[in-house]
């Protein structure tokens, strides 16, 4: 383990605090409206929109309320599906 870090801070790599989880609401201000959701039990993994879910609910409890259509697991992790918003031109330099 590195010396000066925690142990989280060692797996993770950085020192950078890990904050709250991001809400549905701030992801989608910041152009995503999918997770990707990933069963513990099988594997199946898909992207799934979430705009039905109210923007206070967080990206991981978004993830308890679903259920894999391929085994039925309710063990269900999500993060965002970054790749699925639309890509930003970037600011022209100088």
């Amino acid at each position: 383990m590195a010396r000066g870090r925690s142990p989280d801070e060692a797996r993770r790599g950085t020192k950078t605090p890990v904050g709250p989880p991001m809400t549905l609401g701030n992801m989608r201000k910041n152009g995503v409206h999918a997770v990707i959701a990933k069963c513990e039990a099988c594997g199946h993994q898909a992207d799934v929109n979430v705009d039905a879910l109210p923007e206070n609910v967080t990206v991981p409890e978004a993830g308890r309320r679903m259920r894999c259509s391929q085994c039925g697991g309710k063990r269900i992790n999500t993060r965002p599906a970054w790749h699925t918003t639309a890509a930003q031109p970037l600011p022209p330099v100088g």
